[in-house]
Formats: structure tokens, sequence, C-alpha cells
């Protein structure tokens, strides 16, 4: 959320970046980070988001280097899955069981084939795949627990 939100606003002072952001940063973070000052904390926050390339930070301008969903290997695979009609989850997940749990999320969705095993699997769905179905279809399996 803190992403979409600096990715929406665009290139911004280092301040009111941090003053965007202040929000959505937690008590907790803010008390442990920030001792106490939520602007504080949202500029740990800032910098530890440098730190690990999502941001970038030069002449007092941050700018966001790349978004959660440009990366996400869901989104890679959805890509995958509508443009040739199959995913190499090997390729994308380099965890043999993060890609055999989302491949069985997807046989839930109807998107691949029940015969479809670890590593490559098809689409067989009547409409294209999207992250946000697949985001949907998780939530209401974690409101179910």
């Amino acid at each position: 959320m803190i992403l979409q939100r600096l990715n929406a606003a665009g290139p911004m002072p280092v301040n009111s970046a941090a003053a965007l952001i202040m929000p959505l940063v937690p008590f907790a973070y803010v008390a442990r980070q920030g001792k106490g000052s939520a602007l504080n904390a949202a500029k740990v926050k800032l910098r530890s988001l440098q730190a690990s390339g999502w941001v970038q930070i030069a002449a007092g301008m941050v700018t966001v280097q790349r978004t959660e969903k440009q990366i996400s290997g869901l989104r890679r695979c959805v890509d995958e899955l509508n443009k040739t009609g199959r995913c190499d989850t090997s390729a994308i997940w380099s965890n043999k069981r993060s890609a055999q749990n989302m491949i069985a999320r997807m046989k839930r969705l109807g998107w691949v084939s029940p015969d479809d095993v670890w590593p490559v699997v098809s689409f067989v769905g009547e409409q294209p795949a999207s992250a946000d179905e697949f985001a949907r279809h998780k939530q209401a399996a974690r409101l179910k627990k």
C-alpha cells in the first residue's frame, strides 16, 4: 500500500513522501523504529525501502523504482498463461513447495487442468486469468479460516 501511494503521487521530496505514508506506518513500527514519532518512523521506512531497492532517494527526491505488482511471481505467471497458454512455475518460484501451492490455487480457480503437475502448467480457463481475481480468491479463503 505504501508503494502504491508513493507511485501514484510521483516523485516528491523526502519530507512530503514521509508525510504521505505516515498514516500507513503501523503504531508498533512508530514505537520501535521512530521512537514515538510517526514522521521519524516514516523516514526510517523510506530508508528501508531504499535499501531493499523499492525506492530511490536522489537529491532529496523519492521515486518508486519498482512496485510489488511489477515483480510479483504471480503476475509473471498470469501474464505467461494469458500470452502463451503455459507457465513454467519452476522458472518463477525457486521453492518447489511455493510453486505447488500456487498451482493448487490455480486449479481451484479453474485456470489450469486438474491433471497438470509441477513444473509446467497449461491454461484451460474460459476467460483470461487475472492477479486481482487470484487475490480475491485467496482473501476469501483466509476469511473462511
